[in-house]
């Protein structure tokens, strides 16, 4: 399929994302015409497909979704000056990158927007959390989810990133559990401690973590900060339109009683003449 696109349209290069190098080295294969870029943020699969003859590139890192890798595939090879602006190229992702989201292809011309993308911007990409972050949190969640207390399955809260303004205005149910400990032991990627956060899921409250996995605290009660309200001074200018509505509501009310009555004065006169 990645061929077929690349000969419809002509393009310049096709740029593999790949974690095993299977998908790069299938499309270098099959083509001959066209020049094939695998990148990875694996040091053994950049090793390997070196030395098959492929040209590589090393990823800095593996950004939350397959779509975000692509953008930053593409930023990277276009900042190491293999590809030039004004490049059309198509960009292949493998399902061995993020095998619950399958393959995906794209097409696309090169611009400088696409190279002005920093590395510092690439924690934008991954919302604050390093993708080691993520995966462990998963691998937690996983294990707490296959297990059950007296029959009932159990649940647990990870906040990830942006842990200070979470806790601000959160209150703590319980001590908190992870407080004095060294920072090793407040590590979520420390795979020692998985046990003990799967105890503690079992208490009510959330664990609180920063992007880098550290654990800020657990048994948290969450709440949202209080709407911020603006309030504007009212002059007499703005009171006298009110008063001015309530005078007339008020003189329409009584024009409408004083009908009613005279209505009824008319229908009380006319059937004692009859």
């Amino acid at each position: 399929m990645v061929v077929r696109v690349a000969e419809a349209t002509q393009v310049d290069c096709i740029i593999c994302i790949t974690e095993t190098g299977a998908l790069a080295q299938h499309l270098y294969q099959l083509t001959g015409s066209f020049r094939v870029i695998a990148t990875t943020t694996n040091s053994e699969t950049s090793d390997t497909l070196k030395k098959a003859g492929l040209e590589v590139i090393r990823l800095p890192l593996r950004t939350v979704d397959k779509y975000t890798q692509v953008r930053h595939a593409i930023s990277v090879v276009l900042q190491s000056s293999s590809v030039s602006i004004g490049n059309l190229v198509v960009c292949a992702i493998g399902h061995d990158v993020y095998q619950e989201e399958g393959n995906l292809i794209v097409l696309t011309k090169m611009e400088a927007s696409i190279e002005k993308l920093a590395v510092s911007d690439l924690v934008k990409l991954t919302n604050g959390m390093q993708p080691k972050v993520l995966e462990a949190a998963v691998a937690v969640a996983i294990k707490i989810g296959r297990g059950a207390r007296c029959g009932k399955r159990i649940g647990a809260i990870f906040m990830l990133g942006d842990s200070l303004n979470v806790l601000e205005g959160s209150k703590q149910l319980v001590p908190n559990p992870f407080q004095g400990h060294e920072k090793a032991n407040r590590m979520l990627t420390n795979p020692d401690i998985n046990d003990a956060l799967i105890e503690l899921s079992k208490l009510d409250g959330a664990s609180v973590l920063r992007g880098d996995g550290f654990i800020q605290a657990a048994g948290v009660f969450l709440t949202s900060p209080p709407p911020k309200l603006n309030w504007f001074p009212v002059s007499e200018h703005d009171i006298l339109p009110l008063r001015l509505l309530q005078c007339v509501r008020r003189r329409q009310q009584s024009l409408s009683q004083q009908l009613m009555a005279t209505y009824e004065h008319f229908q009380a006169a006319r059937w004692c003449s009859e």
